[in-house]
């Protein structure tokens, strides 16, 4: 987040005494929550110092909805924000945004992975790809330590047409089967739109309907 007013701050210092930055969020859980306060807190204690250009931010949350974050970006552009921090639900599906925010004069940086090329900064400290290999690592350490273990899985997933979580989800199963093809077996999966009790009502099926295998 530093980098990202940094950036903004060099970006548009020298056309304007007050810049608007945006963060399209793309969930209100508490992951996110903690990086949008962060985002805000960081402007005032910004503008709190001295420091110019002051810094104005504003927030928009798309609920896991691609069709919303394409709306809530449509709607930073016309508020006039000079920079769009995109946290996007989808690495494919939210290109138009990066489309629309290039149309407008408007920086953009992206923090999920997106390797569009439109994109102004990628900021991106563990993609899909690396958050199934950290996952992986704790599987391991358990099977190794385990030798007896053999394990059965239930894979939830959030929403099937988020394109990114498919692929950390079922890298972590391909590593796994990849070491220990006789010992890791998917039972089941489902996606679960990132909704705490359907994941509840999905775990709670499982265990009576594999219960002894």
């Amino acid at each position: 987040l530093v980098v990202a007013f940094a950036f903004a701050s060099v970006a548009m210092a020298e056309e304007d005494d007050t810049i608007l930055l945006g963060f399209a969020s793309n969930a209100s859980d508490e992951n996110m929550n903690k990086q949008a306060d962060a985002f805000c807190n960081y402007a005032e204690e910004w503008n709190a110092a001295g420091n110019t250009p002051r810094v104005e931010t504003t927030v928009t949350v798309a609920e896991a909805s691609v069709d919303k974050q394409l709306s809530d970006v449509d709607a930073l552009i016309e508020m006039g924000c000079d920079v769009i921090y995109l946290n996007a639900v989808d690495l494919e599906g939210l290109i138009p945004a990066i489309d629309a925010c290039n149309a407008a004069g408007v920086k953009v940086m992206e923090t999920r992975g997106m390797t569009y090329e439109g994109i102004d900064v990628k900021l991106n400290g563990a993609d899909e790809i690396m958050m199934a290999e950290m996952a992986f690592e704790w599987y391991d350490k358990l099977l190794t330590e385990n030798p007896d273990l053999n394990l059965k899985m239930g894979l939830i997933y959030g929403l099937a047409s988020q394109t990114a979580q498919l692929v950390r989800v079922d890298h972590l199963v391909e590593l796994l089967q990849e070491k220990y093809p006789d010992r890791v077996e998917v039972l089941a999966s489902q996606p679960c739109d990132w909704d705490a009790q359907k994941a509840m009502e999905c775990m709670e099926n499982w265990l009576q309907r594999f219960a002894g295998e």
